[in-house]
């Protein structure tokens, strides 16, 4: 496509990725997937533990005409997943350079159209004291999306309304990225999430990608809300798709079974305002 820019917006991307032959078309994927990006600017970290091979990877990857990426290198980690937190430093110091920042697992690809609708939504969810997250999905071979992170149907959701539009929190609301703007970036490395991810029952990795997931407001759990449409199903533009589909395809976990049409079941009637979040 020929690339034009929509917005005036600058992007940091730090994207996450431990070395593995087979992980390479994942991260190759989400790096092609931002030519369809329509912002002003987008910069790419990658941070690896391996430069010379990330940089091998990187030379297949040729259409970058409105990104730039650079590798950042971790090479002696006191463990593993340690390198999950390593975007911190550079992020810290980015603050003020950039419109958004974007955190991504190494399989993670949020489509142009997913994120333009994050955009749209974000400031008025955040005056709420929300923040919108993404819901992540694994495609099957008949192109059935299911629901990764939901073990269970969620039954009669609290639908919350904003700004006329209705959304519910879901029952599990890790995602495997964050993405807010400069003043929640601000926010954010003022609180204790910044350091420790502020949810001990999640691991090293998960509580990197967590951002503000569990930074309380009003009494709730968390803070994540995603959009309903009008048939009480959730919205796809609030999809993020976890490319390596590792849970769909492992029949001894539960996680990935559920499809995407069947995750809420509402048992009494829904409100009259209940409208397409267009």
């Amino acid at each position: 496509m020929i690339y034009t820019s929509k917005y005036n917006i600058n992007l940091l991307v730090h994207i996450t990725f431990y070395y593995h032959v087979d992980r390479e078309k994942y991260l190759l994927k989400v790096l092609e997937n931002f030519n369809d990006y329509q912002l002003n600017q987008i910069h790419i970290v990658i941070d690896t533990n391996i430069r010379e091979k990330t940089e091998k990877i990187l030379e297949k990857n040729t259409n970058t005409n409105n990104h730039t990426i650079e590798i950042h290198a971790h090479e002696n980690l006191d463990h593993p997943y340690n390198l999950t937190w390593s975007h911190r430093e550079d992020m810290l110091k980015q603050i003020e350079n950039y419109d958004l920042f974007l955190y991504l697992e190494d399989d993670i690809l949020i489509p142009w159209e997913n994120f333009q609708y994050w955009l749209e939504e974000n400031q008025a969810i955040v005056e709420y004291g929300y923040l919108r997250g993404f819901l992540r999905v694994e495609n099957s071979e008949d192109n059935t999306l299911y629901s990764v992170d939901f073990t269970e149907i969620t039954i009669d959701p609290e639908i919350i309304e904003i700004a006329g539009k209705n959304y519910f929190q879901p029952q599990y609301p890790y995602h495997a990225c964050w993405l807010y703007d400069r003043q929640q970036m601000r926010q954010f490395i003022n609180l204790p999430a910044w350091q420790d991810g502020n949810y001990q029952l999640w691991g090293i990795r998960e509580r990197a990608a967590a951002g503000m997931i569990w930074s309380a407001v009003d009494g709730k759990n968390h803070r994540i809300v995603l959009p309903l449409l009008s048939n009480s199903t959730i919205e796809p533009r609030a999809l993020n798709y976890h490319l390596s589909n590792n849970y769909y395809n492992n029949l001894d976990s539960p996680h990935g079974k559920i499809p995407l049409n069947q995750l809420l079941s509402f048992s009494r009637p829904q409100p009259d305002n209940l409208s397409a979040t267009d």
